[in-house]
């Protein structure tokens, strides 16, 4: 390598032997003065062949499957050149992107050229649209959409997937497969509604013979009956916020309502956190947590804590100033169809005497 590569500030090429499904990605760090950069070979910076030949004898070696060189052979105008070093990025596995290369092939097949406003014209050679119309209906291009059809280990974005369920009329479960396949998140299901219950689950809460509440993403109570009115006292039995960690950190009567407060509020918010990771930039749980932190330093100091638990319900008690000492075992269930609703039923577990 030529002695300007010297001036490279952590100029150390990093190699890793293949192994199934990872590459190799070659990426930037900073170099100095090598400003202004204009297009054409640079003879500073190894070439693409002066780079196989590096890592051919001095990696023991190991074969490399993929390499994916940026801005290595022809430079473009720039303020500052960024140099190189190496990362190794797990991928999907083969039979995962197969079959969501499979997938969309199949959901391409059965679309007809009707359902998209074009006319039949000439004999086609296959079945449903053409590679062509799926990639220019969902914005990509037909290259990127070939490789997705055929299960090659390539980038793919949470928004191409977004424009490419749409352009293939996915439906719901169709497009959450689509989304799991690809390990990729749904944008557009941070904007799905959720402040609709159907009227079944609310009927199915109210014939419920013990305290049961129905919370969306943001655990505000959509839906309750009177037993968990007459449980939860000042949250559930007069007008005011539904929301339980408003009721559970800044209600007067919840720390004397709920036995051992500390850790269960401590655990609370741990369990929210698990529930809220795909929607955390959703403005409203954005506002929950802003607001609970400002006003509730037991809350601030759990959020900050980062503990991350699964919502597993378990033994539930609770000092009534009526009914006295209560215990459950809480139950939760997920709605098919509704993924931001949650059924919660406080199953009542038979006891003596409060323990001290």
């Amino acid at each position: 390598m030529a002695p300007a590569a010297t001036q490279i500030e952590h100029a150390r090429i990093l190699v890793f032997a293949h192994q199934p499904d990872y590459r190799i990605e070659i990426r930037a760090l900073r170099m100095h003065r090598a400003f202004q950069i204009g297009l054409g070979p640079r003879p500073e910076l190894p070439s693409y062949e002066d780079l196989m030949t590096f890592l051919r004898h001095r990696c023991l070696c190991c074969y490399v499957k993929e390499i994916a060189i940026a801005c290595l052979i022809n430079w473009f105008q720039t303020q500052k050149y960024t140099g190189i070093f190496l990362t190794m990025i797990r991928s999907t596995a083969p039979t995962q992107r197969q079959e969501l290369g499979d997938f969309v092939r199949s959901a391409r097949e059965r679309l007809l050229p009707s359902d998209i406003g074009l006319s039949l014209g000439g004999r086609r050679r296959t079945p449903g649209l053409r590679r062509e119309e799926v990639a220019q209906l969902a914005g990509v291009s037909v290259t990127w959409y070939t490789w997705l059809e055929q299960g090659r280990e390539m980038s793919v974005s949470p928004q191409a997937l977004a424009r490419l369920a749409a352009a293939l009329r996915l439906g719901r479960a169709e497009r959450a497969y689509m989304f799991g396949l690809a390990a990729k998140r749904d944008p557009e299901q941070a904007e799905s509604e959720t402040d609709h219950v159907p009227p079944a689950m609310l009927a199915c809460v109210d014939i419920i013979a013990s305290p049961a509440y129905v919370l969306d993403r943001s655990w505000t109570v959509l839906g309750w009956n009177a037993h968990a009115e007459r449980l939860f006292l000042g949250w559930l039995d007069q007008p005011g916020d539904r929301n339980l960690l408003r009721y559970i950190f800044l209600h007067p009567t919840a720390p004397s309502l709920i036995r051992d407060y500390d850790n269960r509020a401590r655990r609370v918010v741990a369990e929210f956190r698990a529930d809220v990771s795909a929607h955390i930039s959703d403005p409203a749980i954005y506002r929950l947590i802003d607001e609970l932190s400002a006003r509730s330093e037991p809350f601030k100091r759990c959020w900050h804590e980062r503990i991350v638990l699964e919502r597993e319900g378990g033994e539930r008690t609770f000092d009534h100033p009526d009914d006295g000492y209560l215990c459950f075992e809480q139950v939760s269930f997920a709605l098919a169809g509704h993924p931001d609703l949650k059924l919660a039923v406080l199953v009542p577990i038979r006891s003596e005497a409060a323990p001290r």
